[in-house]
């Protein structure tokens, strides 16, 4: 079991994105308090928090004081997903990154590279969706295998009007 806390606005709109509904303002405003209220009224025992967007990290402030109020008491052990396009905050080796490097069908060609050494309880995931994404991964990854990168994970995007079937040869 994992609490899903998922924030509004993006500052890339990745062509394929399937979440487009949090690329603007909307959805509940609340506060950290509010927010953190939400998650302990939460019944059973679960102590996973995964904060995604939009971008997390457009409210670094209020994202740092979520994260510290969640490790607070050692209760909670938190993930956060970003599209790694803006830099590491200070505190982020108290928590876990998904960090998504952007492959170019997303229409997005920025990556912080202070992602790149960041341990492995960390993730770098690429999501393709065609043979000329799979290749852009394979000139980029040595940019990043060393000591301390973190995991690497290759995600297909199955485009509308597109299958696993139709795809698999490159896929494979």
């Amino acid at each position: 079991p994992m609490v899903f806390v998922r924030l509004q606005e993006c500052n890339v709109g990745c062509r394929w994105c399937d979440i487009k509904y949090t690329w603007g303002t909307g959805g509940d405003e609340l506060t950290v308090a509010q927010i953190l209220h939400r998650i302990t009224a939460i019944q059973g025992d679960c102590t996973k928090v995964y904060i995604t967007g939009g971008e997390p990290l457009l409210r670094v402030l209020e994202l740092g004081h979520l994260v510290d109020r969640l490790l607070h008491n050692g209760r909670y052990s938190v993930t956060i997903a970003t599209n790694g396009t803006l830099p590491k905050p200070v505190w982020w080796n108290r928590v876990r990154w998904d960090v998504d490097y952007k492959c170019p069908s997303s229409g997005v060609d920025t990556f912080d590279l202070s992602w790149k050494n960041t341990g492995q309880k960390n993730c770098i995931k690429f999501v393709v969706a065609d043979k000329a994404d799979l290749e852009f991964v394979e000139r980029t990854l040595p940019q990043l295998q060393n000591p301390l990168c973190p995991t690497l994970l290759v995600s297909p995007a199955i485009l509308p009007g597109r299958s696993f079937d139709k795809d698999k040869e490159w896929l494979q």
